[in-house]
């Protein structure tokens, strides 16, 4: 029994070990931009932005909580907001589709005997909303641009372009959740695909994944009426997101509007979370510095307050996040 407790320590231990590695590795990349924020920064505004911050993280690991009692996941509320919060600050560190947060709720929640099925489900169930929720506000920020600041034909015509595909992409992501004939005719695809770059098939991966989405398609069916509080969580998270970002730009001295604010935040974050590079690092702080650019902010500045948001958002809630997830592994053990 003691063996068996001292090689569970010894596996917490390396994982965190490895975690805060990574984290260093990833500030060590930005430090350069890091470096130039301590002169030029207002770090009381810089708190509030950290105030703003930790309130998204108790917004969004609470849709967590709420989306799991919709699969029937039965933990104790604390602990699912606390797998809730590690998880999501994993994901933002990491990137790459999620699939650490996905990884890490399955590991600590199946170690608690909760079926793998259920919480795959909830757990892609939960990024789904969030992406449906996060692509949701960006024809808003582009229609909010083209109504109330003088364009070029150029620019507008490419913004219009951009609303019409993200609607379209919205609209696609649903039915592949929601159709199980599309969602089948899509893997069939991407196995054929697979087999043709790797030569060999992904069947029982795939297989396993649609009954995955078929359990949680008819779970959200069933209780249409019990995704507004998890809708609900990540509407308020995205909003105090966005007004933490706002006292970043506020802290380097230049505070935007609404509608250039959410562009360059959406199209940012997208475009970190579409990269291969772990977090989006370098592609979401380009992204996000460009398009403010097209907007009159100074490149320079955007990059600056990109980065100040990464650590604020990103780097932070990490650090802090590392302490939860040791107690909640020792707590499994």
């Amino acid at each position: 029994m003691k063996l068996g407790q001292s090689r569970q320590q010894r596996i917490i231990t390396v994982t965190v070990v490895a975690f805060v590695l990574l984290a260093i590795l990833l500030v060590a990349l930005d430090w350069n931009a890091v470096s130039q924020l301590v002169d030029k920064a207002d770090w009381g505004l810089t708190l509030v932005a950290l105030l703003f911050t930790a309130l998204s993280y108790l917004c969004l690991s609470y849709s967590f909580v709420t989306v799991n009692r919709v699969f029937d996941i039965g933990m104790v509320w604390r602990e699912l907001l606390e797998i809730g919060f590690v998880s999501t600050a994993l994901a933002n560190v990491t990137g790459l589709g999620g699939a650490a947060a996905h990884s890490l709720r399955l590991v600590v929640m199946q170690r608690q005997g909760r079926p793998s099925g259920n919480i795959l489900a909830a757990s892609i169930s939960h990024t789904y909303l969030y992406i449906v929720t996060l692509l949701g506000l960006l024809p808003i920020g582009l229609i909010y641009l083209i109504a109330n600041h003088q364009l070029g034909e150029g620019v507008a015509t490419g913004l219009r372009f951009a609303i019409v595909m993200l609607i379209l992409a919205i609209i696609v992501a649903t039915a592949i959740v929601f159709v199980s004939p599309i969602r089948s005719l899509v893997l069939r695809i991407l196995n054929r695909l697979w087999h043709l770059f790797k030569h060999r098939t992904s069947t029982s991966f795939l297989s396993d994944f649609d009954a995955t989405l078929t359990l949680g398609a008819a779970k959200i069916r069933s209780h249409p009426l019990a995704l507004a509080l998890p809708l609900g969580s990540m509407l308020a998270n995205l909003v105090f997101t966005l007004v933490s970002l706002w006292f970043c730009f506020a802290a380097i001295g230049n505070p935007l509007g609404f509608g250039v604010l959410v562009t360059g935040f959406v199209i940012g974050i997208s475009a970190g979370n579409l990269s291969m590079v772990p977090g989006g690092l370098g592609v979401q702080e380009a992204s996000m510095a460009g398009i403010y650019a097209l907007f009159g902010v100074p490149f320079a500045q955007g990059v600056l307050v990109s980065v100040l948001f990464r650590v604020v958002y990103d780097f932070v809630p990490f650090f802090i996040s590392l302490a939860v997830y040791r107690r909640l592994l020792r707590r499994r053990s």
